[in-house]
Order: C-alpha cells, then sequence, then structure tokens
C-alpha cells in the first residue's frame, strides 16, 4: 500500500469497522481509510465486490491492503459529517431537514444501492450512520462493499451500526436487498417524524420491536408532510 497520514477518527469506537480521515502523504489528497478488524472469512469474496460495485453515490476505492492487525481499505475521502451527525445537531437546534431535502437524500441513497442490488448483494447497514453529506452537500453510502462482503448473521452483531434500523427479518436471519430497502424507509421516517420507527430501552426492546412489527399505521405518520406520505 501507499503511505497515509491519519487525521482523525470519523467513526464511534467499537464495532467491526473504525474510519479516519486521512490524507495521502504524497499529494496530501484527502482520503478515508476504513479498517476492518474483523476480516470477512473471504478476502476474495470482498476484494470482487470492491472491485465490481461502483455507482454514482459510492466513493471510489483506492487501495486495498491485509496486514497482520486486519483488512484496510483506502476510499476517496472529503469533507463532511454522517446523516446521524447532521440530523442530531439540528435537533438540539430545534432544527428539522426540509421534506424536499429528505427525499434527496433518500433518492440518491437508492441510487447507491442500486449497483449493489443488481448483484443480489445486501448492504444490510443501511442506516444514518453510514450515509454521509459531504460539505459540498453531495451524499454518499458508505461501506457498501464492505458490508456486503461479511458472513450473513442470524443474531445481532457488531456491525450492526443502529439498532433501531433492523429490518424485521435481520433480527433472526441475513439481511437481502430487500432489507436495504426497508432500512431506507426507516431513514425515511425518521427524517419525517423526527424520531426512530423501533424504540425501546435496551437492544433486545429494539429487536423485539422490529420482529413482532404489523406495519405503520396512520397514526405513526399523521403529522407528516404530503411528499412523504405516499412514499412512505
Amino acid at each position: 500500500m501507499g503511505a497515509y497520514r491519519i487525521m482523525r477518527r470519523v467513526s464511534p469506537p467499537g464495532g467491526y469497522l473504525e474510519t479516519y480521515a486521512g490524507q495521502q502523504t504524497s499529494s496530501d489528497k484527502a482520503v478515508l481509510l476504513k479498517h476492518l478488524v474483523t476480516p470477512p472469512t473471504s478476502i476474495d469474496r470482498l476484494l470482487e465486490n470492491l472491485r465490481n460495485v461502483r455507482g454514482p453515490a459510492l466513493p471510489p476505492v483506492l487501495e486495498v491492503g491485509n496486514s497482520s492487525d486486519g483488512v484496510w481499505i483506502v476510499i476517496e475521502g472529503s469533507e463532511g459529517e454522517s446523516l446521524r451527525w447532521v440530523m442530531s445537531t439540528l435537533a438540539r437546534a430545534s432544527g428539522f431537514i426540509a421534506p424536499n431535502e429528505g427525499l434527496a437524500v433518500v433518492a440518491r441513497v437508492a441510487m447507491a444501492l442500486e449497483p449493489l442490488h443488481r448483484q443480489r448483494l445486501a448492504h444490510g447497514d443501511v442506516c444514518p450512520s453510514t450515509i454521509c453529506v459531504t460539505s459540498r452537500g453531495e451524499v454518499q453510502l458508505h461501506d457498501g462493499a464492505i458490508a456486503a462482503s461479511l458472513p450473513p448473521q442470524g443474531e445481532l452483531s457488531p456491525w450492526r451500526g443502529e439498532v433501531n434500523s433492523l429490518a424485521p427479518e435481520q433480527v433472526s436471519g441475513p439481511a437481502t436487498p430487500e432489507s436495504d430497502v426497508f432500512r431506507l424507509g426507516l431513514v425515511l421516517y425518521e427524517l419525517a417524524v423526527g424520531r426512530p420507527l423501533w424504540s425501546g430501552p435496551s437492544p433486545a426492546h429494539l429487536c423485539h420491536a422490529a420482529s413482532t412489527w404489523q406495519g405503520l399505521t396512520r397514526e405513526k405518520v399523521k403529522q407528516v408532510p404530503e411528499p412523504w406520505l405516499t412514499l412512505l
């Protein structure tokens, strides 16, 4: 691999994937360094997915390295923050994302999922923490080929970044492309309503809420503006 300078950590502690903002030492080009602490069972599958899964809302992979401390993946970087950070910051200031902006975010993420789903691969971790909004206002979906390369898990596992973003079938089985679509609906719901669909004091409560879900009732979306309503 080339030489890179780590500037700061941008992912929360724990989990299967650490993300760092950095620079290429030879050119000062901004990059993101993804450290896969728990490698997938097949490195070849990961490399194949990284080569094949490309799209306009997926940041390009520049380099991959396999070392004794895990797999390092370098992707093209840009200044920005996760959608979760944007939503939390706005909420603290009693602000919100306008309906047209929220729909634009969802449309862009759907565009990012298309090359994955065309190959019947599931991202499995679509949530506000893996959606990035750059300083130029661009929306990107991170970790698509990485998440799709991990073995299916029947139980809640460390790489499921947000427990309240689970699709019901993920509580007891592997993710599918349809799970990604459902999870994107959860993002849209939270953007529209201002809170997650699943709530509870512990991961176990959230998993129970997801696994026993009976469908979206009109009561839960009675305050939702019309542009959101039909899509939800």
